[in-house]
């Protein structure tokens, strides 16, 4: 058992990484990446340490509370990123099947890789975190105490949306709804909690608080106060209820492969043949399936959650909002390239021009990014709120989550079977939208809208020209095609 999992870990890093690699070069690749990672751990706690030492007395509450309720949605998230980038094809259960293997034995395998890694990301978390309270002035076990039962409650509320989901719809034809109704509970779970704990430090001994853990600690960590020992007990049961928990939804999922039904049929009678035919192949598949509606479930949420925000908060929450509303536009369009092959797609296999098939993609990615934004257009509607500033703060931030999305997932295709490669360019796409946002938007909004619309619909045709160039040299054809043939 232990050697097929060392395999099927082995072969994830070399789908990241490459087969052609030698095993010399794939170890200094190992020792790089951990040195990198290590690093990047010990910068970002010098930094968060410094700056939370360096905070006001009215900065340090929302420094404590940020990072408690941050590390609660990093554990949400790992869980629901482990579902997110496991193979839902039921390709490797369906070779494991193959071996002297129970069905648990074999979902337990095929759940490693992907589970390995969210505990991975959770782990680098912890300490800069820790450090912030640290550099607020809590002792090193108090603060750490904090975060960890905060991260222990959201691991449980994440687990605990993903374990209905798989008891609610057991039938493997419910592969590709599993993760977008997990999500969907999840956020409303955590804005639940979220606005209790908020509710808690405005009104102290309210109802919400007794039965709700996570208003509990998040109090403790504004106003200094060290975790109780029921505290501490109730927290590390949501851990271990949560890894019960997990362990079932595991167990759940031992089913292969997903419905054979077809629900999508094609005549090939469209005006757009090429790109309703690579649409129709894109949500075939599940994981871009169970990604997309996921990502358009959460913005309504989201949207529904701004509809009840106090009308005074309404305008300041708005281009928050809309940030997020981006993060979850992008996260489908990045896996869209995976899903066909980086190397020799069909479509160079039949001798269809390169520039025909990158600009059908462009048009499906357009598509996509569309669907999923489009909840956001609700936000002009919200009472106090400019709707010209509303509605060019969506187009800009979902053209900059698509215009990131595609550069990383032209740049670095990576397929919906590889857990590591996705878990990877997950983060990398994340922080570089995030950082996009950040620079790029300011600087947008002191043009007027016309020009604004402009610079970003020109950013989104040269992202396509460099997808163009970047699968041309893949392919081997130049910039300028001439004829192609069979």
């Amino acid at each position: 058992m232990i050697r097929l999992m060392e395999g099927i870990v082995v072969v994830m890093v070399r789908r990241t990484i490459g087969s052609r690699v030698p095993a010399r070069a794939r170890r200094w690749i190992y020792a790089i990446l951990v040195a990198s990672v290590a690093g990047g751990i010990l910068w970002l706690c010098r930094l968060w340490y410094l700056h939370a030492e360096a905070s006001t007395a009215v900065d340090r509450p929302i420094l404590a509370l940020s990072a408690v309720l941050g590390m609660f949605v990093i554990g949400g998230l790992s869980v629901l990123l482990a579902e997110a980038a496991r193979d839902k094809s039921g390709r490797v259960e369906a070779v494991l099947s193959t071996l002297p293997l129970s069905r648990r034995a074999i979902a337990g395998i095929a759940w490693t890789p992907t589970v390995a890694l969210a505990c991975a990301c959770v782990v680098v978390s912890l300490p800069p975190a820790g450090c912030v309270l640290v550099g607020l002035g809590y002792p090193v076990g108090e603060a750490f105490a904090l975060v960890a039962s905060s991260l222990a409650i959201g691991l449980f509320v994440g687990v605990g949306a993903l374990c209905g989901s798989y008891l609610l719809l057991r039938s493997s034809r419910w592969n590709a709804a599993r993760y977008p109704i997990a999500m969907v509970v999840w956020i409303s779970a955590a804005a639940a909690l979220v606005a209790e704990s908020f509710l808690l430090l405005a009104q102290p001994g309210s109802f919400a608080s007794v039965v709700q853990l996570l208003p509990l600690v998040a109090a403790d960590a504004a106003t200094g106060t060290a975790v109780t020992a029921p505290l501490g007990f109730a927290c590390a049961a949501c851990a271990l209820a949560a890894g019960a928990a997990f362990v079932l939804v595991i167990a759940r999922s031992t089913d292969q492969g997903h419905g054979r039904t077809v629900w999508l049929t094609w005549g090939g009678g469209s005006p757009f043949v090429r790109p309703v035919a690579d649409l129709l192949y894109v949500v075939r598949d599940a994981t871009s399936l169970a990604n997309i509606v996921g990502a358009f479930l959460a913005n309504v949420t989201l949207v529904v959650i701004a509809w009840h925000l106090p009308g005074l908060l309404r305008p300041q929450a708005v281009p928050a909002i809309e940030v997020v509303i981006a993060v979850f536009v992008a996260s489908p369009l990045r896996g869209l390239r995976g899903v066909f092959p980086a190397r020799l797609p069909p479509q160079q296999l039949i001798g269809l021009p390169v520039t025909s098939w990158v600009t059908s993609q462009a048009i499906v990615t357009i598509a996509v990014a569309t669907f999923v934004a489009a909840p956001g257009l609700a936000l002009i509607a919200l009472p106090g709120v400019a709707p010209l500033s509303a509605l060019a703060g969506l187009a800009e931030s979902s053209a900059l989550a698509l215009v990131v999305a595609a550069l990383c997932g032209w740049t670095v295709p990576v397929s919906g079977d590889n857990a590591l490669g996705q878990i990877v360019m997950t983060v990398v796409c994340s922080v570089l939208l995030v950082s996009a946002l950040t620079f790029v938007v300011p600087v947008l909004a002191a043009l007027v809208v016309p020009v604004r619309l402009g610079i970003v619909l020109g950013l989104v045709v040269a992202t396509f020209l460099l997808a163009r160039a970047v699968e041309g040299r893949r392919w081997g054809v130049p910039m300028i095609e001439g004829k192609v043939g069979l």
